[in-house]
């Protein structure tokens, strides 16, 4: 059985997804928009390459989702971010797990 009684789990969620979920609700989310920023790209032969914008695109931080937030069409271009500027969740994983502990319903 799992933990919170407030969601509609799917058939294929696994108890131990709910540890991703507690996990989630320790951090403060905001809504953001996904913006392109500047990267180091590393490459095996060890040359280093500073690319502009080069960081275009995040996923679900949930295991069993990894959907793509970016500018790009098909994807999402936003999502909710932790407070160090790391972390993203979609807004569909949002809304369907996060959002109903949060308020109870």
């Amino acid at each position: 059985m799992s933990r919170y009684s407030n969601i509609d789990y799917p058939e294929w969620w696994d108890e131990s997804y709910d540890d991703y979920l507690e996990d989630a609700l320790k951090l403060t989310l905001r809504s953001d928009i996904f913006k392109p920023h500047d990267t180091w790209m590393h490459y095996p032969d060890g040359r280093v390459e500073f690319v502009p914008n080069g960081w275009d695109h995040e996923h679900c931080h949930f295991p069993f989702c990894g959907e793509r937030i970016s500018p790009y069409e098909g994807d999402d271009h936003t999502g909710y971010i932790d407070e160090n500027g790391k972390i993203w969740f979609c807004n569909d994983c949002y809304e369907r797990y996060i959002l109903p502990v949060l308020k109870g319903f």
